[in-house]
């Protein structure tokens, strides 16, 4: 339609009028037709070979034969790319994954870029805003599913324990005093003990069994993943829709149930799969070297919702999951993306909350020997950190085994981790709640807590220190 600016539409109308107006500039330009560069790129037989110099935006990737050459007064081709040939830890882990041609994306991002300067300041100037309005976009809807797997994360765990009279799936710090009416105490301590562990594997069970069934690529933080697409793989599984809609109340589930583990690395995969969702909208954003930027700034609003720092969103994917160069814009980007997020999401808590996910009020001083005890309890913790990593990598070792692999399925693996776990954890209150909820409650001074600190023996029920 005449009426309405094809960079508002589509891109390939602005490729057609311009040819037609005679408008394509760039022919003869140095790379956009240089079919000899993509002659002479050979394939690499291996990620390091593929990779060249190594990069990241702005940089020259991973290399593709398959790759066609820009050829002026040609719309651009779509992507393509070659199987990924590297091996890793086990035989055959890269097999059947695609690598970027950033170098060639980049060229067609430009080439875009030219046919928009051409049909005015409007078009130009639009598109370079769709990058920041992505960037928001992403903000938004990451700590919005944040709020609300923290939300039916409280009120679905809260089941494991009791009820609250006269309101249902309220958990036990959001309870009024007195309304709580624990299954213990109604029971007895050992069918209140059955009745926990019980609906935590089921729990536990089903959120396996979505993975399992819907969604493998759902599995784990996800940030694994988001590390190998932003260093030049193709993962379309891994930031799919389907990924999306499981990996949300999956992680409801899983969380809910007492597991030893948290929303927090799950966000950044929850945000780079908003960020793959959302980048269908503009075209410019469906290249996959600009849809990389747009996940780096996804992945420090995921941090940002997670903990509400998002100086430390930004940290975080500047310095753990991208590589290669950051260019100052998508730093800039991600700085945006992470403070979309954390403002949504002080809106959503509202003030009372604060955003931060553990705040510190001192009420009163410490003594020169609490900073020996400190410096110990330190000292203490990355011992056992470090013995529990090693534990760890052993373990995986062991899961790798085709005979376990035979033996076990997911679902009945995450079952049983989830009766060991949640047995073991009964006897201390302290591990018998949901990390965060203790780890908050711990931070908080007394008469703040309400008739969770007294739970835990942290408080009297006046409000004052236990003894």
């Amino acid at each position: 339609s005449n009426s309405v600016p094809c960079c508002f539409v589509s891109v390939a109308p602005c490729s057609r009028h311009a040819m037609a107006q005679g408008r394509i500039v760039g022919e003869g330009r140095e790379g956009l037709a240089s079919s000899d560069e993509h002659r002479g790129a050979s394939r690499g037989s291996s990620f390091a070979a593929a990779w060249g110099d190594g990069a990241a935006f702005g940089r020259e990737g991973p290399r593709s034969a398959l790759a066609s050459p820009l050829v002026p007064g040609r719309p651009p081709e779509p992507l393509a790319a070659e199987p990924g040939r590297s091996r890793g830890p086990g035989p055959g882990l890269w097999e059947g994954l695609r690598t970027v041609s950033y170098r060639d994306e980049e060229r067609r991002h430009d080439h875009l870029e030219v046919l928009q300067g051409h049909r005015g300041r409007g078009c130009m100037a639009w598109w370079h805003l769709q990058g920041w309005i992505l960037a928001i976009g992403v903000g938004v809807a990451t700590s919005t599913s944040g709020f609300f797997i923290e939300e039916a994360t409280g009120r679905l765990a809260s089941l494991r324990f009791g009820w609250c009279a006269g309101r249902p799936f309220t958990p036990r710090q959001s309870c009024p005093r007195g309304d709580w009416h624990s299954f213990v105490s109604a029971l007895g301590v050992f069918p209140g003990c059955v009745i926990n562990v019980a609906l935590g594997v089921c729990f536990a069970a089903l959120s396996g069994l979505l993975c399992y069934r819907f969604a493998p690529a759902a599995v784990g933080s996800g940030i694994p993943e988001v590390k190998t697409i932003l260093n030049g793989f193709v993962m379309p599984e891994a930031v799919a829709l389907r990924t999306l809609l499981v990996k949300m109340p999956g992680l409801v589930l899983s969380v809910a149930a007492g597991l030893s583990l948290g929303k927090e690395g799950p966000l950044v995969h929850v945000a780079v799969c908003w960020a793959q969702l959302l980048s269908g909208i503009f075209v410019q954003f469906q290249n996959e070297a600009k849809r990389r930027e747009l996940f780096s700034a996804a992945a420090a609003a995921g941090v940002s919702a997670a903990f509400g720092a998002p100086l430390g969103g930004v940290l975080f994917s500047l310095e753990e999951v991208s590589s290669g160069s950051f260019p100052t814009k998508t730093l800039v980007r991600a700085f945006t993306a992470a403070a979309a997020a954390a403002l949504f999401l002080s809106v959503l808590k509202g003030s009372e909350q604060g955003l931060t996910l553990f705040s510190v009020q001192f009420s009163m001083g410490s003594s020169s020997v609490e900073h020996v005890a400190f410096a110990l309890l330190g000292v203490l913790g990355g011992l056992i950190g470090a013995a529990f990593n090693a534990a760890n990598l052993r373990w995986s070792e062991f899961r790798q085994r085709p005979s376990f692999r035979r033996r076990v399925s997911g679902p009945l693996e995450v079952s049983l981790i989830a009766v060991v776990t949640l047995t073991t954890s009964w006897p201390l209150r302290l591990t018998r709640l949901l990390s965060a909820d203790v780890v908050r409650a711990l931070f908080q001074t007394c008469g703040q807590g309400g008739e969770l600190h007294a739970y835990l023996g942290l408080c009297t029920d006046e409000g004052g220190y236990a003894e």
